[in-house]
């Protein structure tokens, strides 16, 4: 598969459909292709992301979020541990683990993410994305349900959790340095490396993080693209690979057509 951020989906339906991969931050290097997508999301019938931003105001989520049992990090960690990473996140992020302690570990590392990466945009790309679906009336669905993401968090152990945290904590300017790099790629649109990189960093939780979710969004857009035209924006790292959604709609029947160069998405619009 060719390097490419934005593909062109042509199947049964008589319309095309188009695949974007976005990448969940403020940055605003991310936002260099926003002017191009916008006249293809006007033109479909539905606009897509990996789930309905309108879902979290109607699903449940303080549990999920939450260490089990009204827990904190405290209760997990040795003091002289807890300590250290205070100090370490106050240095570095400006974000006071006291006031974060009650969450899950995977949380405060989103916190830690986007805290390191430059913050120029009021939303990250993938929720100014489907902002600007709903405000030119374009119906707005999920490839997968809220709850669906929430249920895959649920079955990461706080320990492994924990583990990825601390070694950020030991490691945070080298972790920085790797999430520039990932922009980097981004901005390149450099998909494969982009999933390599994310296939390692995942570690043991690649199958239930990356693959199996794969296969799942895969399947849903092969859904939707049959039935509507639609813009479907999923992160980044999960369109290439041999287990990536490209492949998987390939497979499907669908003739995929990279739209690399802004002079091809204007002629596509």
């Amino acid at each position: 598969m060719q390097n490419s951020l934005l593909w062109q989906l042509d199947g049964t339906y008589p319309e095309p459909s188009y695949l974007f991969g976005t990448m969940h931050t403020r940055d605003g290097a991310a936002y260099r292709l926003t002017q191009h997508l916008y006249p293809l999301i006007e033109q479909v019938d539905a606009f897509a992301l990996e789930f309905d931003l309108n879902e979290r105001k109607t699903v449940p989520n303080s549990r999920q979020f939450l260490l089990p049992d009204g827990k904190t990090l405290s209760d997990f960690l040795r003091p002289e541990q807890f300590q250290k990473l205070e100090r370490i996140l106050r240095k570095t992020t400006g974000i006071e683990l006291t006031s974060v302690e009650y969450f899950q570990p995977f949380l405060i590392q989103s916190l830690v993410s986007e805290a390191l990466l430059r913050q120029d945009e009021l939303t990250s790309l993938d929720e100014h994305l489907f902002n600007y679906a709903q405000k030119h009336e374009v119906p707005t669905i999920g490839i997968e349900s809220y709850a669906s993401q929430l249920a895959v968090l649920d079955q990461m152990s706080v320990e492994e959790q924990l583990k990825n945290l601390l070694e950020i904590g030991r490691n945070i300017r080298s972790y920085r340095r790797n999430l520039i790099d990932l922009r980097e790629r981004y901005v390149r649109q450099d998909i494969h490396g982009l999933y390599r990189k994310t296939r390692r960093s995942s570690g043991n939780g690649r199958r239930l993080l990356l693959y199996d979710r794969n296969r799942r969004m895969a399947d849903r857009i092969t859904e939707l693209a049959n039935e509507k035209s639609v813009f479907v924006a999923i992160g980044a790292a999960h369109l290439a690979g041999r287990f990536g959604v490209l492949r998987y709609l390939k497979q499907a029947n669908f003739t995929l057509t990279p739209l690399t160069t802004p002079e091809l998405v204007s002629n596509q619009a």
